[in-house]
């Protein structure tokens, strides 16, 4: 159970929970409530920090990815406390705490530094008296044989459970309600209903053998930026409406059967409908309609079937800039030139700063990761305005961009995007 990082709020919300209970209405109109629990739930804390480095910033990040977003439980240090003369009154014993939802991170422009507005809601104790309550248990099993007995009625369990070796069983009584995603590295799982009423769902993510099962991916959680999803990586959003509301995914491919080095066109020439700047689908669409011969790295995309999907196509220049923001590889200063992007989500009105974006916090892919951009120019289906003999290329370096002959040859990454 990770801490929250120890960082002092330059402002602190506290907002008293509940007692759960029953209202029961008699016959003669009369009301009467009847408490069914001995706990406070949903106490909630909101957290405000004013100026943090990229580095506190990134904990807070990195502490909300470990804990699995809303998942998991933790306990808070002292430092968010302090000045309160009772802190326990705040945090009652044996309370811990989860994410009540996404923490928001404004940054602040020419500074390097951001806020950060967080806000936290009480878990009771585990023991604790709690009629019709929903649990969360982590389980993590060694090699040997797990039996999980558990009577308890009406509960509702959700059980994680990370089995290295070995066979687990779950036997439990009428009226439960299961829920097990399963990651087996090794060895063999059975799960045994034995009683009435039992209803078992169970999610499966094998790392070896054979892989079955299901998930389902929040796209607009920044937090999963740069995690595989359907056959590539999720880069970012993009608004098709240019007004900050997300309409697409983008996913790159993965570096492995998803990059080439093609020219974009076999001569200099221009090509009907193949200058947006943000719609790398329809620049490729018009290059099939013209040939799809002529244009190498599209013909690349179009072919590929990556992870069961075949949509895939030449990035438009604006695509790419949403991949080099969120997924920068290294640490050189930012063309301040480039970086508008009214496409992206959020939009941006202005260019960037020498320091922002800063290198990704994903590590595979910062320079050297499995699945870096790398330091060099990516090529575009997008089509120069100033020429169009030349097609638009971004530096993963900088940002900034080229303008090449189309017939040179361009180092590419096919993209497909999901619609939202």
């Amino acid at each position: 159970m990770a801490t929250f990082p120890a960082l002092k709020p330059a402002t602190r919300t506290f907002t008293p929970g509940r007692h759960p209970h029953s209202e029961i209405s008699t016959l003669d109109g009369l009301q009467t409530r009847v408490r069914t629990s001995n706990v406070i739930l949903e106490q909630q804390l909101r957290l405000t920090f004013l100026g943090l480095t990229e580095a506190e910033m990134l904990s807070i990040r990195s502490h909300y990815i470990g804990q699995q977003g809303r998942f998991t439980s933790f306990f808070i240090p002292t430092s968010l406390l302090s000045g309160m003369t009772t802190p326990a009154d705040f945090t009652p014993t044996g309370y811990s705490w989860i994410y009540g939802s996404t923490p928001q991170v404004e940054d602040i422009p020419g500074t390097q530094r951001y806020n950060v507005s967080v806000e936290l809601i009480t878990v009771p104790p585990e023991g604790a008296n709690i009629n019709g309550a929903e649990f969360t248990v982590l389980l993590d099993f060694v090699p040997g044989a797990v039996d999980i007995s558990i009577n308890v009625t009406g509960a509702n369990l959700t059980a994680v459970a990370s089995i290295v070796g070995g066979v687990v069983a779950d036997n439990t009584s009428a009226g439960f309600d299961l829920t097990a995603p399963v990651s087996l590295v090794a060895g063999s799982a059975a799960v045994n209903a034995t009683s009435a009423g039992f209803n078992l769902t169970s999610t499966a993510s094998f790392t070896a053998g054979t892989a079955s099962g299901g998930s389902s991916f929040d796209f607009l959680d920044p937090a999963n930026i740069g995690l595989a999803v359907q056959g590539g990586y999720f880069v970012g959003l993009i608004s098709h409406t240019a007004n900050g509301v997300a309409t697409h995914a983008l996913i790159a491919a993965p570096v492995s059967g998803g990059t080439g080095a093609y020219q974009i066109k076999t001569t200099s020439t221009t090509t009907a409908n193949t200058g947006s700047l943000f719609d790398g689908a329809a620049n490729t669409a018009a290059m099939v309609t013209a040939g799809i011969a002529l244009h190498p790295a599209a013909q690349f995309c179009v072919g590929l079937t990556l992870g069961g999907y075949n949509d895939w196509y030449l990035p438009a220049q604006l695509e790419l800039d949403i991949a080099y923001f969120h997924l920068k590889p290294g640490t050189a200063a930012n063309n301040t030139g480039s970086g508008i992007n009214a496409y992206s989500v959020p939009a941006r009105t202005s260019n960037y700063t020498s320091g922002t974006p800063g290198q990704t916090a994903v590590t595979i892919f910062r320079t050297g990761g499995a699945q870096t951009f790398g330091i060099q120019f990516i090529g575009s289906s997008t089509e120069w305005s100033g020429g169009n003999t030349r097609s638009i290329n971004l530096s993963f370096d900088t940002g900034g961009t080229g303008a090449p002959l189309k017939a040179t040859t361009f180092n590419i990454r096919a993209f497909r995007k999901v619609a939202l």
